[in-house]
């Protein structure tokens, strides 16, 4: 294994990071920890000229949160040199967790997803392993399987990931 000392973050990672903590900085002085447009960010001097400018000329996108969604880690997208990308943002609240049984699998995620829609993120993890789990939302489910007894589970997942067409248009499955 390297040396966690040899390894070195670029520095645009490291500017991209910065200006994270000043908008997020910027959110907790707001009583309520709304998102926030880059205008605001500008007009109220969160960030300063030269933030703006690495962010144009970096082609960073930025997808305003709030501090309380639990999904913000795309507030900043910047691509990199090798064609990959940098996605950053706050971790957000602790998830509630709950336990179940795999047979109650099926009709908790068809509650779920049986839920009024909020204005907030819905988004449902369930964790069958440290490795191996799964994330539901309205619009589509993410599976994350990487041992090989949980692939082998898939064919008993999919007909509850199958409720997902509760009303809207089907779901590709893997």
């Amino acid at each position: 294994m390297p040396d966690s000392d040899d390894f070195q973050i670029p520095p645009e990672r490291e500017q991209l990071h910065e200006i994270l903590m000043k908008i997020v900085t910027y959110q907790h002085s707001l009583s309520d920890g709304r998102a926030v447009e880059l205008d605001e960010l500008r007009r109220e001097g969160a960030l300063s000229p030269a933030d703006v400018e690495f962010l144009t000329t970096h082609s960073v996108t930025y997808k305003p949160h709030r501090l309380s969604d639990y999904h913000a880690g795309d507030m900043l997208h910047m691509p990199t040199d090798d064609g990959g990308c940098v996605f950053i943002g706050p971790g957000g609240s602790p998830l509630t967790k709950r336990r179940a049984s795999l047979s109650d699998f099926q009709s908790i995620v068809e509650s779920f997803l049986r839920l009024p829609r909020p204005e907030d993120e819905l988004l449902l993890h369930i964790e069958f392993t440290e490795h191996d789990g799964m994330g539901v939302a309205p619009e589509m489910i993410c599976y994350t399987l990487q041992s090989a007894s949980w692939r082998q589970r898939l064919q008993s997942l999919r007909p509850a990931g199958r409720v997902a067409e509760l009303g809207s248009r089907p779901l590709a499955m893997p």
